[in-house]
């Protein structure tokens, strides 16, 4: 039998999947308060009104 495996999707050095991943930046925006967060994901600034 054959084995299975995932096909390389590696072009010009880049894979989709291949992410860093940071601990201490999740915990960080876990203690974020939701308006917070949005605001940032929103890209607001808070000079704006």
């Amino acid at each position: 039998m054959k084995a299975y495996g995932r096909t390389s999707r590696r072009r010009n050095g880049f894979d989709p999947n291949d992410r860093h991943y940071s601990v201490e930046l999740e915990n960080e925006v876990k203690r974020m308060s939701p308006e917070v967060l949005d605001r940032l994901l929103r890209d607001v600034d808070d000079d704006e009104d």
